[in-house]
């Protein structure tokens, strides 16, 4: 009776796990959202979603990726965005491949950045899903060609944004280097043991001068620059995490000598600014940091000058807000500062490299609606001023 029994257990198990496979697709790519994508509210009016893949191939085959749909699964799977080979091209990083492609080889894993933008805050969803469109170079018994599977589920963070004040004195400063393009975006890095994005929403702020020009003087010179030597200052109330000196600042335009991780950021200021969230200030002259570790500052205290040590061709104050201690093994989060003004947008076909590379002016667009901005984070290559 107990062996008749045990049969049936098993029978009824089988049919379950049967009909669960009957239910599922085989899915040859998996994944999952690296962190809780979080919305990023822009001068420009725009609301932006920028996040990760983490994403795998879990079989023995090459697979093409041809399709990844994102959608809003409270919304019957409405497309938010799509992304076809060519874009995924661009998007995708896998270690050890020969060159960029939509292809992922057996076994390997990567991921894939992923940019959404919205005109308005309702049209945000409350989570995202993604349908990935993939076809084997050698087809897999039991995997439909193409195969379609779901991957990365997530919730959009809809809390509170981190509110915090200009890190900046004075007029005509350019947020370069923000968001969707460029290198700051591209800083995804297996530390800790995981992939991490600390510089997902970094912003490197450069001013300008005379004429909107860049520079007044040789390029190497970084006395030839207007921002450099600026006063740094605290963007909110917090006491200093770490505060790291002793790196020369470099010729502008020449390639740093780094031997650690730690280098890259050359002298800094990791301050605690509540909540679990930290801002880091980076690559300040040496010499010129006014805290050290553990001492209380207040919002608009004076905290070190704008200089050009560490991983930097230029003098630029790199700026970002990360939740965690460490300057490149946390998450990156946006911010948004609370008064600043927008004079303008550059107009730039690499993001200011060529004026800077140049000398030439910035040539500066305006718009009716530039003007104050409250609770914003500074668009890219957007021309901003802060009180004095």
């Amino acid at each position: 009776m107990r062996w008749m029994l045990r049969i049936v257990l098993i029978a009824a198990c089988m049919a379950m796990v049967a009909c669960s496979y009957a239910q599922d697709n085989i899915t040859p790519v998996i994944g999952y959202v690296l962190t809780e994508p979080r919305v990023a509210q822009m001068s420009d009016g725009k609301y932006c979603v920028n996040y990760e893949i983490v994403i795998a191939n879990a079989t023995k085959s090459d697979y093409s990726l041809e399709e990844i749909r994102v959608v809003d699964p409270a919304r019957s799977d409405a497309a938010i965005k799509t992304l076809r080979a060519d874009e995924i091209t661009k998007q995708i990083y896998i270690p050890g491949a020969d060159k960029p492609a939509s292809k992922i080889s057996a076994g390997k894993s990567g991921y894939i950045k992923i940019d959404l933008t919205f005109d308005s805050k309702d049209a945000i969803p409350e989570e995202v899903e993604h349908i990935i469109t993939a076809s084997a170079d050698t087809p897999i018994l039991l995997v439909p060609q193409p195969a379609i599977g779901r991957i990365g589920r997530s919730r959009v963070y809809s809390g509170p944004a981190v509110v915090i004040g200009p890190p900046l004195r004075g007029a005509n400063w350019a947020a370069c280097v923000v968001g969707a393009d460029g290198a700051h975006r591209n800083a995804v890095m297996p530390i800790g043991g995981t992939w991490v994005a600390p510089e997902r929403w970094a912003v490197d702020l450069i001013q300008l001068g005379k004429g909107n020009k860049l520079r007044a003087g040789a390029l190497e010179k970084n006395e030839s620059y207007p921002q450099y030597g600026r006063e740094i200052i605290a963007v909110a109330d917090g006491f200093i995490e770490t505060a790291k000196d002793g790196m020369p600042d470099i010729p502008a335009g020449k390639s740093p000598e780094l031997k650690t991780i730690d280098d890259a950021a050359g002298n800094y200021i990791i301050q605690d600014i509540g909540g679990g969230f930290y801002a880091l200030y980076a690559h300040l002259q040496p010499g010129s940091l006014k805290v050290k570790n553990g001492d209380a500052v207040t919002k608009g205290q004076a905290i070190a000058l704008l200089g050009n040590s560490g991983n930097t061709t230029g003098p630029h104050l790199h700026f970002h807000v990360i939740h965690g201690k460490l300057p490149l093994g946390s998450d990156g989060v946006p911010y948004v500062i609370d008064s600043f003004t927008v004079r303008g947008t550059a107009i730039s076909k690499d993001g200011l490299q060529s004026e800077f590379e140049s000398g030439e002016p910035v040539t500066v667009k305006t718009a009716k609606d530039d003007g104050p901005r409250s609770m914003k984070m500074p668009a890219d290559i957007s021309i901003i001023d802060f009180e004095e």
